[in-house]
C-alpha cells in the first residue's frame, strides 16, 4: 500500500512554540541519522507511541525498520526520532523521558505516524473507529498534542499494518469523540485562537494522574513550564494556570471551570482548578470583545496581582465577571466568590456551578478589585 502525504510549501511555526530543532533526524531511505534538515524541507515524525514496536528486536534494527518501511511511505526525505530514540554518538537507546515531546515538532512535520499498540487490523471503518476511540492513544494526555498539533496523522495497527482511515478522513468523527471544532483540528494554527478554558476542555477527558501529563499541556497553551521535583499533580495544575494567569491576564476564561456535582462533595480553598476535568463544559466557550477592567500589576515579587471585574452582591459576597460566554446568548459566564474576613481571602461559594450576567457593563454594578494569587494558589483579595 503506498502512502505519499499531499504536499505543503511551508511548516511554518508561529507564536512562542516556534524554535529551531537542533535534534536528530533519520535519512529514511537507510536509517541513517544527521541534524536537523533545512527548514523548508518536509519531515515526517514518528508518534511517541513507536517506543512499544517491535520490542523483541534491537533498537538499532528497530530504528532501521520504521524508518525504510514506514517512513519510507510518507515519502519524505527526513523522520524526526527523538520522540521514540536519544542518541549518544553510535549509541542508541530506547527514550523513555515524556517531557521532551514538543508542541512544535509535531507542528513542524508533515506527517505524524501513530502506531496503535492495542489496536489489531481491520479492513472495516467503523470497526477501525471503535478499536480506536478504545485505544490508549485516545486517553493518553501526550496524544491531544499530537491529535492538535499535526496537520495529517496514519495510524498503524500492533501488527504494523497502515489504516485507510486517516485524520484527514476522520476528522468528522474526530470533532463528535472530543468536542474540539473541526476547523481546529483541520488547521492546527486555529489552536491558539481558542480561549483558555475551551482549550482545557480538550483534556478533560484524559489521565491527568500524573505532574509528568501536566507538562503535555504547555504546547497546547503556548506557555513555558520547567518541571520540579517532587511536585503533586494538583500542585503542578496550579502552577500552569498561574503562567497562563501571567501570559494572559485579560483571558479570565480560566476561572470558568466547575466540578461535576456526581463526583461527591468538594472544596476548594483556591480559584484554581484541581484538574483539566473540572473544564469539561467550557467546549463551546469564547472570548467575546467588551470593555472590562482587567490589568496585571507588578510588585517585583512571586505574587501575581490582577485587577478584575467584580458584582458587587453583599459585603462578602461577589461575582467574578469573566468575559467569557457561548455564543448566540447576551449572558456572559461569572462565578460567584465568598470573601473570608479571617484569611483575607476568596474561594469559590459553589464549585459545581458558574452563574451568568449581561454583557454590559455600563449598566452593572461592575467595579474593579484587586486578586492577589501566591505561588501556593491561595487568592486574597485588596478591597478598597
Amino acid at each position: 500500500m503506498e502512502r505519499v502525504a499531499g504536499s505543503r510549501d511551508n511548516n511554518h511555526i508561529g507564536g512562542s512554540q516556534a524554535t529551531q530543532d537542533t535534534r536528530t533526524y533519520a535519512i529514511v531511505a537507510d536509517g541513517s541519522l544527521k541534524q536537523c534538515p533545512p527548514e523548508h524541507v518536509e519531515v515526517t515524525i514518528f508518534s511517541y507511541t513507536w517506543r512499544d514496536f517491535d520490542l523483541g528486536s534491537p533498537i538499532a534494527k528497530r530504528k532501521d525498520t520504521m524508518c525504510v518501511i514506514y517512513g519510507n511511505l510518507a515519502g519524505r526525505m527526513y523522520a524526526q526520532l527523538a520522540t521514540c530514540f536519544k542518541f549518544n554518538g553510535e549509541n542508541i537507546m530506547l527514550q523513555r523521558d515524556m517531557d521532551i515531546l514538543q508542541y512544535s515538532w509535531y507542528r513542524r512535520a508533515a506527517v505524524c505516524l501513530v502506531y496503535l499498540r492495542d489496536v489489531q487490523y481491520t479492513d472495516s471503518g467503523p470497526e477501525m473507529k471503535n478499536r480506536l476511540r478504545r485505544s490508549q492513544w485516545f486517553r493518553e494526555p501526550w496524544a491531544l498534542q499530537e491529535l492538535l498539533a499535526s496537520e495529517q496523522i496514519w495510524f498503524y495497527s500492533q501488527e504494523g499494518k497502515g489504516f485507510e482511515e486517516t485524520k484527514s478522513s476522520l476528522l468528522d468523527w474526530f470533532e463528535q469523540e472530543t468536542g474540539i471544532e473541526k476547523s481546529i483540528l483541520q488547521h492546527p494554527q486555529n489552536v491558539e485562537k481558542a480561549c483558555i478554558a475551551k482549550r482545557m476542555s480538550w483534556a478533560a477527558t484524559r489521565n491527568y494522574d500524573t505532574p509528568d501529563a501536566v507538562h503535555s499541556l504547555k504546547g497546547i497553551l503556548t506557555v513555558n513550564m520547567a518541571s520540579e521535583r517532587d511536585e503533586s499533580t494538583r500542585d503542578a495544575f496550579h502552577r500552569l494556570q498561574i503562567k497562563l494567569i501571567k501570559k494572559y491576564p485579560h483571558n479570565l476564561s480560566i476561572f470558568a471551570w466547575k466540578v461535576d456535582h456526581r463526583n461527591g462533595p468538594h472544596s476548594h480553598d483556591t480559584l484554581l482548578a484541581d484538574s483539566p476535568r473540572e473544564f469539561a463544559s467550557c467546549s463551546r466557550l469564547e472570548l467575546f470583545e467588551i470593555q472590562l477592567p482587567v490589568s496585571q500589576v507588578s510588585r517585583g515579587d512571586e505574587n501575581v496581582y490582577l485587577n478584575v471585574p467584580l458584582l458587587y452582591m453583599t459585603n462578602i459576597y461577589y461575582m467574578l465577571c469573566l468575559n467569557c460566554h457561548e455564543p448566540g446568548t447576551p449572558l456572559a459566564i461569572g462565578i460567584q466568590i465568598v470573601f473570608m474576613p479571617q484569611t483575607q481571602s476568596v474561594r469559590r461559594f459553589d464549585v459545581t456551578e458558574t452563574q451568568r450576567w449581561y454583557k454590559n457593563p455600563e449598566s452593572a454594578n461592575i467595579r474593579s478589585g484587586r486578586f492577589v494569587i501566591e505561588p501556593s494558589g491561595k487568592v486574597t483579595i485588596e478591597r478598597n
